[in-house]
Formats: C-alpha cells, structure tokens, sequence
C-alpha cells in the first residue's frame, strides 16, 4: 500500500471511530434524519452535531442533500473512499 492511501485511510478511520460520528453514521445508514433527531438520538447539541455532520463531509464520507442535488445522485457501488482500498 502506498504512504499516500496510509495516510488516506488514517484519516478516514480517526474521522469514524469517534463515538458521536459513529453513532452518526449508523443512525444515517438506513434513512435521513433532521439534525434535531440526530441531537435526541446523541444527546447532544445541535452545534455539536453540526460539527460533526461539517467533518463527515468535509471528508467525503456523507453528502448534504443540497450536494446530492447539485452534482446528482453518487452511483451507490462507488463510495469516495473505495479507491483508497482497490487502488
């Protein structure tokens, strides 16, 4: 594996395995969800789950709605990390 795909996935596993993101993540797995309901679900705020929806995209790991409709719908079998572990 090359350094430049270590790194990649490093950044990816620290941005998933914090407790909150994770929860995140599994709560969005099957359906959207409003901030408000992700705050009740994380017990949380909703500036905290703000900050982490703004990471969790800011590294490609989920996509706002408003993306989706800017650039359409990302084919499901292609995710933006599936390149860094089939190079």
């Amino acid at each position: 594996m090359l350094e430049e795909h270590v790194e990649a996935v490093s950044a990816l596993l620290k941005s998933i395995l914090h407790p909150r993101r994770l929860k995140i993540l599994c709560l969005r797995q099957d359906q959207e969800l409003s901030i408000g309901d992700i705050r009740a679900a994380v017990r949380t705020t909703n500036a905290t789950v703000s900050q982490h929806l703004t990471l969790l995209r800011n590294q490609e790991i989920i996509k706002s709605r408003k993306d989706e409709m800017l650039k359409g719908l990302q084919d499901e079998n292609q995710r933006p990390h599936d390149s860094i572990f089939h190079p």
